[in-house]
């Protein structure tokens, strides 16, 4: 029985979900947004609310600029063999770096799924982590991101400084 544990954490005055598993994190949600919105990524069994506060303080101090790279395992139980092969290149996009769409077609041996692998970044489960915030339009724009523009945009801001 796969039994998801889940707490939030407030940041700047925004609410923030984090769900995990026994093997590792498994949903980083929106600002603001309830827990309904992890529904749309992974599908347990149970859910408990319990807190971690070891994955807590690392998103906190990610949030604030403190923290480079994370030590937490990722649980990608419920994506999809090509979804972890698009995260498996996009945790390669080191912190401060961007990359496009393209590219990371290009880099995991499919060069024409440029839309598929679009799509794959949208279903990241683990904001953050998984650092689909990295990912821009060819021509330069910041495309789109699940948790909002202006959350993209301080992310790039901060990993520029």
């Amino acid at each position: 029985m796969a039994i998801v544990y889940y707490d939030d954490f407030i940041y700047q005055n925004q609410s923030f979900i984090y769900a995990y598993t026994d093997i590792g994190i498994c949903f980083i949600g929106s600002p603001n947004s309830d827990i309904n919105e992890m529904n749309d990524f992974i599908k347990p069994e149970k859910i408990i609310k319990k807190a971690n506060n070891t994955i807590k303080e690392e998103l906190i101090s990610y949030l604030s600029g403190k923290l480079i790279e994370f030590n937490q395992a990722i649980d990608l139980s419920w994506s999809t063999a090509f979804q972890k092969s698009v995260y498996s290149a996009l945790s390669q996009v080191k912190y401060s770096e961007l990359t496009d769409y393209s590219s990371l077609a290009s880099t995991i041996n499919q060069p024409t799924a440029t839309r598929a692998v679009a799509t794959a970044v949208a279903k990241n489960p683990v904001l953050f982590m998984i650092p689909c915030h990295r990912v821009i339009r060819k021509n330069g724009s910041l495309g789109g991101y699940r948790a909002g523009l202006p959350l993209k945009q301080y992310l790039l801001n901060l990993e520029k400084k």
